[in-house]
């Protein structure tokens, strides 16, 4: 049978009032630092578990955080639900993780899902979504709701890598390191938000210099044949520097020129995004802009405290990358 509060009270030698206080993490809960620890140890020792429906119809917190993430998410958003799950431990919540691909109504649907089962607030990893913006849309406004990633700005309060930098620091880093003539790999798919930022960071730097599309895969395979079919036109350009949208592409590129007989970074010096993990074992090692997941995951969740505190004041928060260089981008002098 279940524990109640009652029998935690009695194990405790408390009240139930000051049991429920205690362990609802409630404001008013008035007890020494002694009385806690027993409480505690009491619920510990007779396996008490928390009503949190029941806490949630009193109009009490739940202590659970949704997460709205796609199953075919970059490594990046992964990164930062480890960093959110983190912060949230360390907060004594918990998380509530729903999935959706490339669906901008089955996110709203799990909006709603996700509030009947009482979440206090949700972080949407939607990755890069056309109209991410529009999740409130049908809901109750007054609901805290933080996108994460790479949503444009809007209406909302939200948390985003700073994608415009992190590729311009990128062509810089090509520009400073010698290479004359750098070019720019990205998706052709400009719905994207993180393709246009992309896009923005690259001109700062380089206005006139050529940007490179290839075909924009729909998620269900990695688009090799499009980055290969493009690699033989960067090298007729006489390209001797690529800023790549992402790890992925760069690796595909890597190994396209390899096959070209083109040497990295000797002849073409080559940059990625995301500093996934496989950077340093590729051959040569891929310098890579690096997203500080751990800054995004404390901003999101310090806005979406904000946000359940009642302020309503829309915030911007772009979290800057840093570049980590390695072998593809350092240019062999003789």
């Amino acid at each position: 049978m279940r524990v109640t509060i009652k029998e935690v009270a009695a194990e405790a030698g408390v009240s139930y009032q000051i049991v429920s206080a205690i362990l609802g993490n409630c404001s008013y809960a008035r007890a020494s630092e002694a009385t806690r620890k027993k409480v505690r140890e009491a619920a510990e020792k007779l396996g008490y578990v928390p009503n949190i429906s029941a806490r949630t119809l009193k109009g009490g917190s739940s202590g659970m955080i949704g997460v709205l993430i796609d199953p075919l998410a970059t490594q990046t958003a992964f990164n930062i639900l480890f960093e959110l799950e983190k912060r949230a431990a360390s907060c004594n919540c918990r998380l509530l993780i729903s999935e959706a691909h490339d669906n901008p109504n089955r996110l709203k649907d799990a909006c709603k899902e996700m509030r009947q089962y009482g979440v206090d607030g949700i972080i949407a990893l939607a990755h890069t979504y056309p109209g991410i913006g529009k999740l409130t849309d049908g809901l109750d406004e007054n609901f805290p709701l933080i996108p994460v990633l790479d949503s444009l700005p809007g209406n909302y309060s939200a948390v985003v890598n700073d994608t415009v930098s992190g590729i311009a620091g990128a062509a810089q880093h090509l520009l400073d390191s010698g290479y004359q003539e750098v070019v720019m790999l990205t998706s052709d798919n400009l719905e994207y938000p993180t393709t246009l930022q992309r896009l923005e960071g690259f001109r700062k730097v380089l206005p006139e210099n050529r940007i490179f599309g290839y075909k924009h895969s729909d998620g269900s395979e990695l688009p090799v044949d499009a980055i290969r079919s493009v690699v033989p036109r960067i090298l007729s350009h006489g390209a001797d520097a690529i800023v790549c949208y992402n790890d992925f592409v760069a690796a595909a590129v890597i190994r396209e020129l390899r096959r070209h007989k083109v040497r990295v970074p000797e002849d073409i010096g080559i940059t990625g995004f995301d500093n996934t993990p496989w950077c340093t074992v590729l051959d040569p090692s891929l310098t890579s802009v690096a997203p500080d997941f751990a800054s995004v995951a404390e901003n999101a969740f310090k806005l979406l405290e904000q946000r359940m505190a009642g302020n309503k004041e829309n915030i911007y928060i772009t979290v800057p990358p840093r570049l980590e260089i390695r072998e593809s981008s350092v240019k062999h002098t003789k």
